[in-house]
């Protein structure tokens, strides 16, 4: 639950973070390069070198979606409702692979499933080869 949580969590700051980025000083390129250094370096030490990786990924992937979106919908749409549409997008993708992957497909299902591929695999080479034998 801990990795959930803390999924959402970086989900929803790096949203508000990546809308900010664009909303300061009106999409200015410079301040924008200077909020994703702020928020880059954070996540991508947890990317790197914690113990929740996936937590850092989700949090790059989604302050550069937001704030390329943001920039991209400067016009037509408020940078409020962008980070929202898409923080939510976010929130609902880490909320659904969690419970797909800890409820419907546990890690011991994925492992069995590995290394029966690999089984798989090795006895389909050696049909392979049989086959170009004759």
């Amino acid at each position: 639950m801990q990795d959930l949580f803390s999924r959402i969590l970086v989900v929803v700051l790096a949203s508000v973070w990546g809308a900010l980025s664009v909303g300061a000083r009106h999409g200015n390129p410079y301040v924008n390069a200077a909020f994703a250094f702020i928020a880059i370096v954070p996540l991508l030490y947890r990317y790197t070198i914690s113990s929740h990786p996936r937590s850092g990924m989700i949090g790059c992937f989604c302050f550069t979606v937001v704030s390329l979106d943001v920039k991209i919908y400067e016009n037509t749409s408020t940078p409020t409702f962008v980070a929202y549409s898409r923080g939510l997008a976010f929130l609902v993708g880490v909320v659904a692979a969690v419970f797909i992957n800890w409820c419907l497909w546990p890690f011991v299902a994925r492992h069995e499933l590995r290394k029966s591929l690999a089984s798989m695999m090795l006895h389909l080479g050696f049909h392979y080869r049989g086959i170009v034998a004759k």
